[in-house]
């Protein structure tokens, strides 16, 4: 066993080596591109430029300012790529054009940090219904338009004299109507306008507030807590606001209204195939997301980042290696450069070594205990815990009807095994309305968190109070002592059509490990030592508590798509 680990590390190092060769030939003498973006993105661009010709000083990158992205434009200017906003896409003739989404923008409200309302505005979020009668309705411009102000003072609206800004926050307001308000000429006088008057309200995008030059705009400017399912409260997956760092982590995730966001993207006449180009954006979707927050964009997704190196991997088997890669960095350029029968090789000796195994398990009649075969160290849907008379729900929750009507609500066996030991719970309390669909519970392990949505709607009569002290009750028990809330429903016969019992329950959930092991293999970025905890090599079994050690990207990955895609 000893001995086919290490031929099997040999051979993999010396595919490492032998690849870094490889792609150090495969690069051009000396290459240049010519890359064309809009106004706002040209820093963003150039300092993308700057470090990958760093780092492959054999391509040369003129980036240039361009306000023309039609395909005639771009073909007649021999530009190589272009860098544009949602906005100035949607301008030109998109369908003949290729496009890749390589990082995002929003436009944020902000206020002045020294209104005297803050702390009552922060407390409550802002709703669309709210901003629609401040903006649409000059004469009710008044902060106790809020329910929680009482003092009759105007707001000062700014906005800048920009056709695409203003669309987008129509758009928001689903409103065809003009806004009206103090017009400026750029977002810097945005800026300065509303750090001057602290009863101010404007929109402006959020890479430009983090770029900004005005003096103290960091400091004494806020975001404006948006509410974007317009109850009145600040749930937790909307509690996003503490500052900008955490603001421009979290608001992809589903978390701020789409109609205020904008995709980047990199757009050509067609897909890319010449080496330099493939390359560049390559390094533009790994390595080179760093520099969207610095420049005050937001970075892809995992999903986005692996999505377009998939893309990119099969238009050509390239990748260009930086002078002082990591180990990880070379792992990583390792699998998203290698061809289709380099991974051939690598699974006939993945294979071999299978076979060596086995055929050792077979030659010393010994039971195996690494290869996960132990139910507490495997996870699948044959070591679920299923009970007939459940209602469960895609959500991941089931539902039990009371004698007395009242509905009885927690998670599934599924969830918890996923998740591992929860150290921690957020309720709501008894009296609140919910609606199926809606936030109604946080699972918190070490400070990484899943917002679990309600199966059913109503009003809260009771909750679990021994899960504040003693949330592991969850893992030892999600049917009986760690059901989390009893609630009096309000549309019981129409929600109940959606639920699962327990037969056609199993084979729904056969899908999700299905979904669950596509998840892991996709999602969770080769590069990172995150990968370790992957057991899909052996056999394709998933280790229980699969993400309980891993980090917080990981798990809003695992919300977004098991969680929030049965809302």
């Amino acid at each position: 066993m000893k001995n086919l680990v290490f031929i099997f590390v040999c051979l993999l190092l010396l595919a490492l080596s032998n690849n870094k060769i490889v792609a150090q030939q495969s690069s051009p003498a000396e290459t240049t591109l010519s890359v064309a973006c809009s106004p706002d993105l040209y820093n963003l661009a150039n300092d993308w430029a700057i470090e990958f010709c760093k780092q492959n000083p054999d391509i040369k990158i003129k980036v240039t300012k361009s306000t023309d992205f039609n395909p005639s434009t771009i073909q007649k200017a021999g530009v190589n790529l272009s860098f544009v906003s949602k906005g100035s896409y949607l301008q030109s003739d998109n369908e003949k054009l290729w496009k890749m989404e390589i990082g995002k923008d929003a436009l944020v409200p902000i206020i002045n940090s020294k209104n005297p309302f803050l702390s009552e505005i922060k407390n409550q979020n802002i709703s669309p219904v709210i901003l629609a009668q401040i903006q649409l309705k000059p004469e009710k411009r008044r902060w106790n338009v809020l329910p929680k102000i009482d003092q009759d003072q105007s707001i000062n609206y700014y906005l800048v004299n920009n056709q695409s800004t203003n669309s987008m926050v129509a758009k928001f307001l689903s409103s065809r109507q003009k806004i009206e308000g103090k017009s400026v000429e750029n977002s810097e006088k945005l800026i300065a306008a509303i750090l001057n008057d602290p009863y101010s309200i404007g929109f402006c995008k959020l890479s430009e507030l983090v770029t900004t030059k005005v003096t103290n705009a960091g400091r004494d400017i806020t975001v404006m807590p948006l509410d974007k399912n317009g109850n009145g409260k600040i749930e937790d997956f909307e509690n996003i606001y503490y500052d900008l760092s955490t603001y421009t982590d979290k608001a992809w995730m589903g978390r701020f209204p789409k109609e205020l966001t904008n995709n980047i993207y990199s757009i050509a006449s067609q897909a890319p195939v010449n080496q330099s180009e493939v390359a560049f954006l390559q390094w533009i979707s790994s390595q080179g997301q760093q520099f969207l927050n610095k420049n005050g964009y937001s970075a892809l997704v995992l999903k986005e980042k692996q999505s377009n190196l998939l893309e990119l991997g099969h238009q050509k088997d390239f990748v260009i290696v930086s002078d002082n890669p990591t180990l990880f960095s070379k792992i990583g350029g390792f699998f998203a450069s290698i061809s289709t029968s380099l991974y051939v090789f690598m699974a006939f000796i993945l294979l071999l070594i299978i076979v060596g195994i086995t055929m050792n398990i077979v030659s010393k009649d010994k039971t195996v205990t690494h290869l996960n075969t132990d139910s507490s160290e495997i996870f699948s849907e044959n070591t679920l815990d299923v009970p007939n008379g459940l209602f469960f729900d895609k959500t991941h929750t089931w539902v039990f009807l009371e004698k007395s009507g009242t509905v009885r609500i927690g998670i599934d066996d599924f969830l918890q095994h996923v998740i591992g030991s929860i150290t921690k719970v957020k309720l709501k309390n008894p009296g609140e309305l919910v609606k199926k669909g809606e936030p109604i519970l946080s699972l918190i392990q070490n400070g990484k968190q899943l917002c679990i949505n309600s199966p059913v709607s109503g009003r809260i009569s009771d909750y679990n109070d021994t899960l504040i002290d003693t949330p592991s009750t969850i893992n030892r028990s999600p049917y009986s002592k760690g059901w989390v809330y009893l609630i009096e429903p309000t549309n019981w016969l129409r929600e109940i059509q959606f639920y699962q019992m327990a037969e056609k329950y199993n084979e729904w959930i056969k899908n999700e490990f299905l979904r669950l092991k596509d998840f892991l293999a996709t999602t969770i970025n080769i590069k990172s030592h995150e990968s370790a905890y992957m057991v899909l090599q052996d056999g394709g079994l998933i280790k229980d508590n699969v993400l309980a050690n891993l980090g917080p990207e990981v798990w809003e990955e695992f919300q977004t798509n098991f969680v929030d895609t049965m809302k």
